[in-house]
C-alpha cells in the first residue's frame, strides 16, 4: 500500500511540475511583449526606408539590397502579425519618431550621399535588430515567440552582413 501511495504521489508531483513548466513557457513576459512591439516597429521602419531606397538609389547594389530588405521584412512582419493574432494581441501599425525623421533626412539627399546615408542607417538598424533578437533568444519565455526568433535570427544576422558588404562597395 505504501508503494502505491509513493508511486501515486510521485506521478502527481511529476505531472504538476510538467504543468507548471508548460504554463511558464506559454506565458507572455514583459520581455516577450517588448520584443514583439519593437520587432514590429523595426520591420515597418525597414520596409518604409527600403521602399524609399529602392525608388531613389542610384546604385544597383543599394536598390537591390533595399528591395531584398523590403521583401524579407514584409515576410517577418506577416509572421509576427499572425503570431500576435494567435496570442490575442494587436501590434500597432507605426514607425518610431527617429525613423520618420530619418526618412525626411534621406528624402532630402540624392546620389552618393543618399546611398551612403541609407546604408549606414541600415547597418545601425540591422545591429539593433540583431540585439533585439538576441535578447529575446536569451531572456524570452514564450515558446511561440522564441520559435519566431529561432526562425528569423539567422536571416536577421545575414541582413547585417549583406548591409555591411554593400556599404563597403560604396
Amino acid at each position: 500500500m505504501k508503494k502505491f501511495l509513493y508511486a501515486s504521489l510521485s506521478v502527481f508531483l511529476l505531472l504538476t511540475a510538467c504543468k507548471k513548466h508548460d504554463e511558464t513557457i506559454n506565458q507572455l513576459t514583459a520581455t516577450d511583449l517588448n520584443f514583439m512591439m519593437q520587432a514590429s516597429m523595426e520591420n515597418q521602419s525597414r520596409i518604409m526606408l527600403g521602399s524609399l531606397a529602392a525608388a531613389r538609389s542610384t546604385r544597383p547594389e543599394v536598390s537591390g539590397f533595399a528591395q531584398q530588405t523590403v521583401l524579407a521584412k514584409q515576410q517577418e512582419q506577416q509572421a509576427l502579425l499572425l503570431l500576435a493574432d494567435e496570442l490575442g494581441m494587436t501590434l500597432r501599425d507605426t514607425v518610431d519618431t527617429d525613423s520618420r525623421m530619418l526618412r525626411q533626412r534621406l528624402s532630402a539627399l540624392q546620389g552618393y550621399a543618399f546611398d551612403t546615408a541609407y546604408m549606414k542607417s541600415q547597418l545601425r538598424a540591422a545591429q539593433k535588430t540583431m540585439s533585439l533578437f538576441q535578447q529575446e533568444f536569451n531572456e524570452g519565455k514564450h515558446l511561440s515567440v522564441r520559435s519566431y526568433v529561432n526562425r528569423y535570427l539567422e536571416d536577421v544576422t545575414n541582413q547585417y552582413y549583406k548591409a555591411d558588404s554593400v556599404f563597403r562597395l560604396l
